[in-house]
C-alpha cells in the first residue's frame, strides 16, 4: 500500500450505498477511474468523500466527471489495484483545471479512445513481434474469421461496400511517437495556443505538444460471398490504397468535424473496389466476438492472383 495523487475520468459508477461499519452507517461509492493512458483502476470512496461525489453529480447534472484524489491510498483488493481515500487525510477535486482534465473530457466516446489505444498498441506489437510473411498466411472467408478460435494473421478477399461515417476518417497524431493527440480547449470552448500553434495532449507521452499532423483511421464495411464485417485501417498502411498522406486531404481546420459523412474524394473512390487485406485476429475478436478487424497489409489485384 502507498499514498499518491491520482486523476482520471469517473466511469462504471455505482449507486452510493449506506453500509454498516463498526455499528454505524457509512456511505460508500464504487467506480473506476479511467486514466489518460487508457488504463482504468477500481476506486472506492468512503464517508464524506462519497457524499462529495454524490453532491457534485447532483449539482452539475453532468456524468462526464474528472476526479483528482490527492493523498489517495493505493492498494490491492481481490487481485485488482484499488484506489481509496486515506481516512480523512485525502483531498478530492472534481474537474480541476489541468491539461489532463481537458484531454479526458475531449474524448468523443470512451469506446473510441480505448479502441484507438488498443489498436495502436496491437499494431506496434505486430510490427515488433510478428514478421508475418503475408504471402504464406491462409486466405479465409469473412464467416471463417468471425468464428476463428485462435488469434492469428490471415487474408481476406472482399469488396469495400462503404465507409463507416460514424467515425472521422483521421485523427491527430504526435509526430514524435505517432500516438493519438487530443486538442486542448479552454472552458469556454476556445482552442489553446502556444507560440501561435494549437496545443495538444499526447496520450502516450502524457505531455502537451504542438508538433502534430492528421493520420488516417479509416473504418470500412466490407463483404464477400459469406458475410460482412468492418475493417479498421490505421496510418501505417494508408498509402497502400489511398495513395497520399492524410495531411494532403485535410482542410486545415482544428475544429471538430461537423459532418463526418463528408469524405475526401480519394477515400470515396475506395468504395466498390475488391482488395485482399491482411488482417490480425486479436483477443477482442476471438474472445469477445468483435466484428472489427485491424488491417495490417493490403495486396493489390495482381498479388491476389499470385496468392491464389
Amino acid at each position: 500500500m502507498h499514498i499518491s495523487d491520482v486523476i482520471g475520468q469517473v466511469i462504471s459508477l455505482r449507486d452510493v450505498q449506506s453500509v454498516q461499519v463498526s455499528g454505524k452507517d457509512k456511505k460508500r461509492v464504487e467506480f473506476r477511474l479511467l486514466e489518460i493512458n487508457g488504463q482504468s483502476m477500481a476506486c472506492c470512496l468512503w464517508g464524506k468523500y462519497a457524499e462529495q461525489l454524490e453532491e457534485h453529480l447532483q449539482k452539475s447534472n453532468d456524468s462526464n466527471v474528472v476526479c483528482l484524489i490527492r493523498f489517495a491510498k493505493i492498494g490491492f483488493y481481490k487481485g485488482d489495484v484499488q484506489v481509496t481515500n486515506a481516512f480523512d487525510a485525502s483531498l478530492i477535486q472534481f474537474d480541476p483545471e489541468f491539461p489532463e482534465t481537458l484531454a479526458l473530457k475531449l474524448r468523443v466516446s470512451n469506446d473510441e479512445y480505448a479502441l484507438a489505444l488498443t489498436d495502436t498498441k496491437r499494431e506496434k506489437r505486430l510490427r515488433k513481434d510478428h514478421t508475418v510473411h503475408w504471402n504464406n498466411v491462409e486466405i479465409k472467408s469473412i464467416s471463417e474469421i468471425m468464428m476463428a478460435p485462435v488469434e492469428e494473421g490471415c487474408k481476406i478477399i472482399c469488396l469495400i461496400e462503404c465507409m463507416d461515417t460514424d467515425w472521422s476518417w483521421f485523427y491527430f497524431g504526435h509526430n514524435s511517437c505517432k500516438s493519438k493527440a487530443l486538442i486542448l480547449k479552454s472552458k469556454e470552448g476556445g482552442i489553446l495556443f502556444s507560440n501561435e500553434k494549437p496545443l495538444f495532449w499526447c496520450t502516450s507521452c502524457h505531455a502537451t505538444v504542438t508538433s502534430v499532423a492528421p493520420k488516417y483511421k479509416l473504418h470500412m464495411f466490407v463483404k464477400d460471398d459469406t458475410s460482412t464485417c468492418k475493417l479498421m485501417m490505421l496510418d501505417s498502411v494508408r498509402k497502400l490504397i489511398v495513395g497520399c498522406e492524410a495531411e494532403e486531404l485535410w482542410d486545415g481546420s482544428y475544429d471538430e468535424i461537423e459532418d463526418p459523412a463528408y469524405l475526401p474524394q480519394p477515400i470515396r473512390d475506395l468504395v466498390g473496389k475488391s482488395l485482399c487485406f491482411g488482417v490480425t485476429l486479436g483477443s477482442e475478436n476471438v474472445a469477445n466476438g468483435s466484428d472489427v478487424f485491424l488491417v495490417s497489409q493490403v495486396c493489390s489485384g495482381d498479388k491476389i492472383l499470385q496468392i491464389e
